[in-house]
């Protein structure tokens, strides 16, 4: 608004003033706080206010994470920006604004999340299990808001396909059809941004398991006797075991493989003998018993 002021004699002669302005200012306010923010390491973080009142000045604050105390940053206006880093997670920010006057308000206080750039910082690993054994992959990832998505690539595929897998461990039960199998996951953070793990190998090997027993041998002094086991499995390995009769003990005999050949003796009459099957994972499987007689000619 403006102002003047007409000023009249006895005569009637008048005289104008000069116009003199008025300035109504609001209070000293807040009118918008400022927002705690969750930012990437590197990235652009801006604290905001808005305030009302006349020839307002802004000192932003920050509390450290484990302080107590507030101290002045860099930021002297209505915004402050700065570049996150990992120092600045948990850290809280407020403004103090101050008018012409000397008066002073204070923001509330908003937080600072710092979190990690997208980044995988632990690779799934190789795996090789029994069909019908549990099959685990896993990454590790930092970043902010992670989802997970497993791909496979069959053997003999050129394709990635998405599997069952959501989660940092995707687990399932082997089959046949995944020997070959090599698996992914792409891991996408709360800004849509992805990254892609190394591809790990699926390599399946049958269960371990005797599917024909050795059989009872009579054989005459001096004549051939054999024992023959048939396995199924991966990286097969045998050892043969006899126990003579009158003993309580078990010992390795000289056959390694899915037959023992040896030549009868009056020593091996009664003599029991069972083969111990080992798979390439290390897991055995042990034959039923079987029985040796000697007998005369």
């Amino acid at each position: 608004m403006q102002v003047r002021c007409i000023v009249k004699d006895a005569k009637g002669k008048t005289v104008v003033s000069e116009t003199a302005a008025c300035k109504v200012v609001s209070q000293l306010k807040i009118v918008s706080q400022p927002g705690s923010v969750e930012a990437e390491v590197g990235s652009k973080v801006s604290y905001s206010v808005a305030a009302e009142g006349m020839g307002l000045t802004y000192q932003w604050q920050v509390k450290f994470n484990g302080s107590e105390n507030w101290t002045n940053a860099s930021g002297k206006g209505a915004t402050w920006s700065f570049t996150a880093a990992s120092a600045h997670d948990g850290m809280q920010v407020r403004c103090i604004v101050k008018d012409a006057k000397g008066k002073t308000v204070v923001s509330e206080t908003a937080a600072c999340k710092v979190v990690s750039q997208l980044k995988i910082v632990s690779q799934p690993g190789s795996v090789e299990a029994e069909v019908g054994s549990k099959v685990s992959y896993s990454v590790a990832a930092e970043g902010m808001g992670l989802t997970y998505q497993w791909q496979v690539k069959f053997n003999g595929s050129e394709n990635w396909t998405n599997a069952s897998g959501k989660g940092a461990t995707w687990s399932f039960t082997a089959a046949s059809a995944h020997d070959g199998m090599q698996g992914r996951c792409i891991v996408k953070d709360a800004k849509g941004k992805t990254v892609v793990c190394e591809t790990a190998a699926c390599k399946v090997v049958s269960q371990l398991k005797i599917v024909s027993q050795p059989g009872s041998v009579e054989a005459e002094v001096g004549s051939k006797g054999s024992y023959s086991v048939a396995a199924e499995g991966t990286g097969l390995t045998y050892q043969w075991q006899g126990k003579f009769n009158g003993s309580a003990n078990w010992t390795n005999a000289s056959g390694k493989g899915a037959t023992w050949s040896f030549t009868a003796a009056s020593a091996h009459d009664g003599m029991q003998v069972r083969c111990i099957v080992k798979n390439v994972k290390g897991n055995i499987a042990t034959s039923d018993i079987a029985g040796f007689m000697v007998v005369q000619k």
